[in-house]
């Protein structure tokens, strides 16, 4: 979850998403500063990070979808690692050619889509994936 006010109201839409399987968590201390930066007090911050983690907990608990945890914090600084861990839930084995391909794309700050665009990276995945298969045929 890019935003983690989404806790918040995740129980009203979640029924209409399908097969849900993730929840990217973000390190309590770098949410409060990132308030903080926003001009709102430290401690409120963290205690609003906290009572949304909490929310989070008690969201998850209560929901029988197959779940993955990455850390924002561990996505940033290891990308490889962490896409790995997704690679391995999502598809049953680690793809390094996906791996080396997403890794690059995880950038802090991203200006989305112009930095990063996930819709044209999934289209040159496939083309490129429909371009192994003629050469294989």
């Amino acid at each position: 979850m890019k935003n983690p006010t989404i806790i918040d109201h995740l129980a009203k839409f979640y029924a209409a998403i399908p097969d849900p399987i993730l929840v990217v968590s973000r390190d309590v201390y770098a949410m409060a500063q990132c308030e903080e930066v926003s001009g709102s007090d430290l401690i409120k911050g963290l205690r609003e990070a906290v009572r949304r983690r909490y929310a989070i907990l008690d969201f998850v608990a209560a929901v029988s979808a197959p779940l993955v945890v990455v850390s924002y914090e561990r996505l940033i600084t290891q990308p490889e690692a962490a896409i790995e861990t997704l690679s391995r839930f999502i598809l049953g084995d680690i793809d390094g050619d996906l791996v080396g391909r997403a890794a690059p794309l995880v950038r802090s700050h991203a200006d989305m889509p112009n930095d990063v665009d996930f819709v044209i990276e999934r289209m040159l995945l496939n083309v490129g994936a429909l371009g192994d298969q003629r050469t294989v045929a």
